[in-house]
């Protein structure tokens, strides 16, 4: 299962029991040497349960001292994966820059890595007003979690504590912390077990057709054409906006028109053509695979320029391009048009 959320094979053969969850409370968020992370939140399984273990810098001039506790942890345990949100471009990179300069090696750089910031979008943000942690895990997970600190406010909170070493300072910070493991680990499980409920031969009733079509995306991003059909099948079957109706039906003919089932695929541009609201330049896109597909496939000149008059009609005011294609269409439709009337006449 982490391989497909994770896009990748080095997670074949690996599951959460040996991953290492991860997450970086930070002196600010600009990245870079001048960036310190103070806090070092570390989720794992250890002998069936899951922990968290919390590293916290009491002082700067103690970072050395926190680096190599945290180097001898990461050899000893021998994590083979890490699970992070948005640590790949963030909490990763600053964690192994703090154990360059400290000349450590960083055990954890050639492990296999998955952010699920990206698979989290791929199958909600269509759904969810956005993919912030906190906010999925209310949504997705109901956790009841509230927005316990502002993320602003953490760095702020850190300096003040170094001037005045009031620890109540630091407090909720690493109770904010923990649950951004807690959160996240919530969320992994719940992504794993909605993928894997898509597999199954029986369909559970509770799983939302917004879901579906997150899965299907899932599914599509790994190239696995006959399981994202099977997918968003289901998916345009279920309760769906009317927005990712449209882009479910489209993507659904698309995968059709790949594997060679213009039948399916037709019958799909057809009942959008159908309906008469055109109002974006991906619902035009619909005229013109079937202007494509009448003039290519069936030969159907008359057909084809149908759908091309129409499409360059709707267009007009709404896609320059698109309204331009048409308009090349139609006059290459027309030429052939009348070459195969007169090669009938003749015969």
């Amino acid at each position: 299962m982490l391989n497909l959320l994770g896009r990748s094979e080095d997670f074949d053969e690996l599951d959460l029991s040996s991953a290492l969850f991860i997450d970086l409370e930070t002196t600010g968020l600009a990245g870079g040497t001048g960036t310190v992370p103070f806090l070092v939140g570390l989720g794992f399984y250890d002998e069936g349960c899951f922990r968290v273990v919390q590293y916290f810098l009491h002082d700067i001039g103690a970072e050395e001292e926190m680096i190599e506790d945290l180097g001898r942890f990461f050899k000893e345990k021998g994590f083979r994966s890490i699970v992070s949100y948005n640590g790949r471009a963030f909490d990763l990179p600053l964690l192994e820059t703090r154990f360059v300069l400290k000349r450590r090696p960083f055990v954890l750089s050639d492990l296999p890595h998955l952010d699920f910031l990206f698979p989290a979008r791929v199958l909600w943000k269509h759904k969810h007003e956005n993919c912030r942690l906190c906010h999925l895990a209310r949504e997705v997970v109901q956790t009841g979690r509230s927005e316990d600190i502002p993320s602003a406010e953490i760095p702020l909170r850190y300096f003040e504590y170094l001037r005045n070493r009031d620890f109540c300072l630091i407090e909720p910070i690493l109770y904010h912390n923990q649950e951004d493991i807690l959160s996240l680990l919530s969320l992994v499980v719940s992504g794993a077990m909605l993928v894997l409920k898509s597999t199954g031969e029986e369909w559970p009733e509770e799983v939302d057709g917004m879901d579906l079509y997150g899965v299907g995306r899932m599914y599509e991003r790994v190239k696995q054409s006959g399981q994202s059909v099977r997918v968003f099948q289901r998916a345009v079957g279920g309760r769906l906006s009317s927005d990712v109706a449209l882009q479910a039906r489209l993507k659904l003919s698309h995968l059709f028109k790949k594997q060679g089932q213009y039948r399916e695929a037709v019958t799909i541009w057809q009942e959008l053509v159908s309906h008469n609201q055109v109002s974006s330049s991906k619902e035009l896109s619909v005229f013109k695979e079937l202007a494509v597909h009448y003039e290519h496939h069936e030969k159907n000149f008359d057909e084809a320029m149908r759908f091309a008059e129409e499409g360059m009609a709707l267009s007009r005011g709404l896609s320059s391009s698109l309204h331009e294609d048409f308009s090349r269409r139609l006059k290459r439709l027309r030429i052939k048009a009348r070459k195969a009337g007169k090669e009938g006449k003749r015969k």
